[in-house]
């Protein structure tokens, strides 16, 4: 006799996205994709996590907060955000829980006159580039790994805002140089 299928038990809910890109399950705020803001999404409701369907595809899963009143954010939710309003980086909440890399990057670039629109295309390259994606699928193919091309991406623009020279041709392929923040400092 054949197994069956393992029980998948969630309570299904309703929820409207807000204009910031939050949903609201039981007093708790979660956020979605930016692109989703005022529409209705499915949310399933598991003991530990949440996930968040659209258009009968998941667009976001977080660790359920058990407490009230907290809002659980992912940064990646606001990319497009960041792209269209460059300025949201520099007090936007959603971004204070990216990764320390970029967090750094961020404090080097934001210094700079046109630093957030500099960071903004970068963070619109890590969906693509940057290994940090949840779906294995968007990864697009590169000579470069994915930490690689977040860095040649970020390198790229630091160059042009600053006129520093990051990349070093060495033959048909392109050596990446480690640079400190301390170098960065204007």
């Amino acid at each position: 006799m054949p197994m069956p299928a393992p029980f998948d038990g969630y309570v299904e809910l309703v929820a409207r996205v807000s204009s910031t890109c939050l949903i609201t399950v039981q007093r708790n705020r979660y956020s979605v994709p930016c692109h989703l803001a005022n529409h209705l999404v499915s949310v399933h409701l598991y003991p530990e996590q949440i996930a968040v369907y659209a258009e009968n595809e998941r667009v976001a899963c977080h660790l359920r907060l058990l407490g009230r009143d907290q809002i659980c954010y992912d940064w990646q939710h606001y990319i497009l955000l960041a792209e269209r309003k460059p300025g949201v980086l520099r007090n936007g909440a959603p971004f204070a829980d990216m990764p320390v890399s970029l967090l750094k990057l961020q404090t080097a670039l934001l210094r700079r006159e046109g630093g957030d629109r500099v960071m903004a295309k970068v963070l619109a390259a890590v969906p693509h580039h940057g290994g940090l994606s949840r779906n294995p699928r968007k990864f697009r193919r590169s000579s470069f790994s994915p930490a690689e091309a977040l860095r040649h991406r970020a390198g790229q623009s630091f160059a042009r805002m600053t006129g520093a020279r990051l990349l070093q041709p060495v033959g048909r392929a392109v050596q990446l140089r480690q640079i400190s923040l301390e170098d960065t400092t204007p």
